[in-house]
């Protein structure tokens, strides 16, 4: 179909604007009932005017199905498919948008504000003021003028991916702060609040609301603890902090538990789980070099010191830092794949370890230069093991594998069962996402990425409307030989959606961000959920670890979202 600048213009914004992903409808209709619906919506149409944008962006959208079902060589079914490019023709001609850039609102200066009287023009009547923020200086020579201008419209209309290593690094898309909706909004803030309504004045803070998940899990409520402090609320982050610190204090245990109990007297579950610790050193660094340092700020930090080091040498000290591979097995890690429990030298334990680890070096570099010293040379080992056993080649690059271990169902029935070596796809893969994983190598995991996307996608997420959305599984399994997967998981999972947001929004792939926040707002009610089914609904509305996580992921994407 023919189609000038103008209406791609048009198209690609207004996708955005109504939420409408610009992906192929499914619909369970034959061809000629399709083909007579669009024909009388043609017949409908009316007369063509600068109001016409929203009836075409549908009805063009509808074709487009039309032929991605049956072939574009089955327009002529269409019988008054001319009539229908011809009412987009005469929407272009209204709009005058087609003409050389130059000075249109007559102030004779050529500038940003010609190139935002012509985006108003391309989105009907879209209120400009949605735009501003692409408006920035985004090639650092010190102006936002016209050149700034026409560079964010060119990206908008996907004649550009990128900008140039000599201009700036941050995307108009990260420079807004804007473009967000009202849902979006509600979401975030209801979310938020379950957080701090969830957490008792001692700090302990239950996972689940819904009864889905006994007792206060310290790794989830360490990531609770870093959506507090995104938020910029450090007096509920250090509640939660000095719960959990001082609990472990006084019950002398030397690394994070797993789970703390409710009741008259907390109980825990001390099954160690080697990734809950370093989640939790990763949270506590962070409110140390964060935090403002009010007197009881200052106070729990000085308090903590000798539990936090206690705390990074327990795995050390037990000699859970292979000598083979250079990774820490993690002898209980929590897995969608199986449902079950591994012993695995898996990608997140090993991500966060040497994460920790590092952060812990930095900080203690000058008050314990040996422990210092000791948390750096570990943390370097890992990421060493993970770039030479925990990667793998596909499609003539590599990509960050999952894990090599053994399920306790597979132990449970062979008690010689064999290590497996599984290279995805699962939430695991993307865990280098979720902490700006200091090891990681850019183009590797951008690699990974892209191979999750092609192998461990799936594209026909239906529920309340008839948008379509490409997202990422949350388990599958697949054949390097022959990488097409076989769904196990059949869901989409909170912290692989939110890991992807952040990701997306630190390499500027702004239409894929777009598209990830649209499928949030529509499939959540109230709240961020744990999981999401291909069949409709998902699990445990306001789950502490999922949702933590898509708090953060939506502050980090959407800097002036508030509580």
């Amino acid at each position: 179909m023919k189609r000038t600048l103008a209406f791609f213009l048009c198209i690609s914004l207004l996708c955005s604007v109504f939420a409408l992903p610009c992906t192929v409808a499914t619909a369970a209709t034959d061809r000629d009932g399709l083909a007579q619906e669009i024909i009388k919506d043609i017949e409908n149409l009316g007369e063509i005017t600068q109001d016409s944008i929203t009836e075409l962006v549908l009805l063009d959208k509808k074709i487009w199905n039309f032929g991605y079902q049956y072939g574009t060589d089955q327009y002529f079914y269409i019988t008054n498919y001319a009539d229908f490019t011809a009412a987009i023709e005469q929407y272009n001609a209204l709009q005058k948008v087609d003409c050389t850039f130059g000075d249109v609102n007559d102030d004779t200066l050529v500038d940003a504000k010609d190139a935002l009287a012509i985006l108003r023009v391309s989105v009907g009547k879209q209120t400009v003021d949605h735009w501003h923020g692409y408006l920035a200086d985004v090639n650092v020579d010190g102006v936002v003028n016209a050149t700034d201008a026409l560079m964010v419209l060119q990206y908008t209309v996907k004649k550009r991916e990128s900008f140039a290593a000599d201009e700036t690094l941050t995307t108009p898309f990260a420079q807004s702060d804007c473009l967000y909706s009202v849902k979006t909004s509600e979401l975030y803030k209801t979310t938020y609040q379950s957080m701090i309504d969830r957490t008792t004045e001692e700090g302990y803070a239950q996972t689940s609301l819904t009864g889905a998940y006994e007792g206060m899990f310290c790794r989830d409520s360490a990531i609770q603890i870093m959506a507090h402090m995104a938020e910029g609320d450090y007096e509920q982050a250090r509640l939660i902090l000095d719960f959990i610190t001082q609990y472990h204090i006084e019950n002398r245990y030397p690394y994070v538990l797993h789970i703390i109990y409710p009741g008259m007297f907390t109980y825990p579950s001390a099954v160690p789980q080697t990734d809950t610790t370093f989640f939790f050193l990763h949270a506590w660094v962070q409110f140390a070099t964060t935090a403002p340092q009010t007197a009881k700020n200052k106070a729990y930090i000085e308090g903590s010191l000798e539990k936090v080091k206690e705390f990074a040498n327990y795995y050390l000290n037990v000699g859970d830092l292979d000598i083979q591979y250079d990774l820490f097995l993690n002898w209980n890690f929590e897995h969608t794949r199986n449902t079950s429990y591994w012993e695995s030298y898996d990608l997140l334990t090993n991500v966060y370890a040497s994460q920790a680890l590092h952060e812990m070096a930095e900080y203690f570099k000058t008050s314990d230069p040996t422990n210092a010293n000791r948390w750096q040379t570990a943390a370097d080992r890992i990421v060493k093991g993970v770039h030479e056993n925990l990667t793998v080649e596909l499609d003539g690059a590599l990509m960050y594998a999952e894990l090599r271990g053994r399920s306790h169902k597979a132990v449970n029935e062979d008690m010689d069962a064999p290590e497996q070596f599984i290279a995805g796809f699962s939430w695991v893969n993307l865990a280098p996402m979720g902490c700006d994983w200091y090891g990681a190598d850019p183009e590797i995991l951008e690699h990974t990425y892209q191979m999750y996307l092609t192998y461990g996608a799936c594209r026909y997420y239906r529920n309340k409307t008839d948008n379509d959305y490409t997202m990422l599984e949350a388990c599958t399994t697949f054949s390097l030989t022959n990488p097409r997967p076989i769904r196990t998981g059949n869901h989409i999972i909170g912290k692989g959606l939110a890991w992807e947001m952040m990701y997306c929004a630190k390499t500027g792939k702004t239409q894929r961000l777009e598209t990830l926040a649209s499928f949030v707002e529509e499939f959540c009610d109230t709240m961020y959920r744990e999981t999401w089914v291909y069949a409709g609904g998902g699990a445990d509305t306001g789950n502490q670890e999922q949702a933590s996580w898509l708090l953060i992921a939506n502050k980090t994407a959407f800097p002036k979202l508030k509580h």
